[in-house]
């Protein structure tokens, strides 16, 4: 049921830690040509999780002031594209833009939190790569996580490690 690119062909890999070593016992392949799939049952959806995102059209990191908000920065015509979230939460962002340069890209992605109470508020989120939330225009935290970027044995794997407090206002809220 997590197959999120359909069934298609593939590989296996078998690699080591940093260190180069590694211990396999009875491993097997078998190569099946006739698998048959089972609809998969739908999960039910964490309450709290964000569905609703907006994705701006890809730009150059290098065009960019990652400590600036895109109203800060005036960009214009961002495309803002709506999207959903999986039902883990997570939006898969090369899903809707593909790599055009080998230098790294980013998109702007935006959702409106919307408070009947003044109130301060956590936010948990994982990312890959690199990241900035912003909060009504303000920068609230950044942080990279891509491949070994948190330490040499990290392989960039999205969890809900990292959280943020809004301060929300009464009303609609941008994150």
């Amino acid at each position: 049921p997590e197959l999120y690119h359909g069934n298609s062909k593939g590989g296996i890999s078998l690699n080591t830690l940093a260190n180069g070593k590694a211990y396999f016992s009875n491993f097997k392949v078998t190569q099946i040509n006739d698998l048959d799939f089972n609809i998969p049952i739908k999960k039910q959806i964490n309450p709290g999780i964000i569905k609703n995102w907006e994705l701006s059209k890809s730009f150059k990191m290098s065009e960019l002031d990652l400590e600036k908000s895109p109203e800060a920065q005036k960009l214009s015509d961002l495309n803002w594209q709506k999207v959903d979230a999986d039902d883990n939460g997570l939006v898969n962002v090369a899903k809707y833009h593909k790599r055009t340069t080998m230098e790294p890209e980013c998109v702007y992605a935006k959702t409106i939190i919307n408070s009947e109470e003044e109130k301060l508020t956590e936010l948990q989120f994982g990312y890959s790569d690199y990241v900035a939330v912003f909060f009504n225009d303000q920068l609230m935290f950044s942080g990279n996580s891509a491949y070994r970027q948190r330490d040499p044995s990290f392989l960039g794997i999205i969890g809900y490690n990292d959280q943020v407090y809004l301060p929300l206002k009464e009303g609609d809220n941008e994150v």
